[in-house]
């Protein structure tokens, strides 16, 4: 796992270059529908992703994204956002969100309940780190 000082690192760089974020988005993306990727992210995982030497993901090795062909982050989605996390693989007191499920969970009764049409809140006092609003592609929510 990255530690915070390097994706700190990394940010920083990306949010200079907005052609550098696009392809690191685009890259991201790839890895994140590419079958392996998929198969591993729904088996919950307890180890990196084992990224092959793979052509495709020049700039996510350069920015350290892959290690010695280990995905440091879990990349996840939300409705049509993706965004980067710790994984399982880390230790319980350093962990912060290896899984949406939470998010995914409020998300779905606010769709089924059509709120992200009327409602000018969702608190959502359980998740905490302010992921569920990933999920609404229209309209930000406030989150608790």
């Amino acid at each position: 796992m990255l530690a915070t000082e390097e994706l700190n690192r990394i940010w920083l760089t990306i949010s200079k270059d907005q052609t550098l974020k696009k392809n690191v988005h685009h890259e991201l993306a790839q890895l994140y529908q590419d079958e392996l990727y998929q198969k591993w992210w729904s088996s919950d995982p307890r180890l990196p992703f084992v990224v092959a030497e793979d052509p495709r993901f020049p700039i996510l090795r350069s920015l350290a994204f892959i290690q010695n062909q280990q995905l440091q982050v879990k990349i996840n989605r939300i409705a049509s956002r993706l965004f980067i996390t710790d994984g399982a693989w880390m230790p319980t007191p350093m962990r912060v969100f290896p899984d949406p499920d939470e998010a995914l969970v409020l998300l779905k009764y606010c769709e089924r309940n059509k709120l992200q049409h009327w409602a000018e809140w969702v608190i959502d006092p359980a998740a905490g780190r302010r992921r569920t609003r990933c999920g609404f592609a229209d309209r930000l929510f406030p989150t608790g």
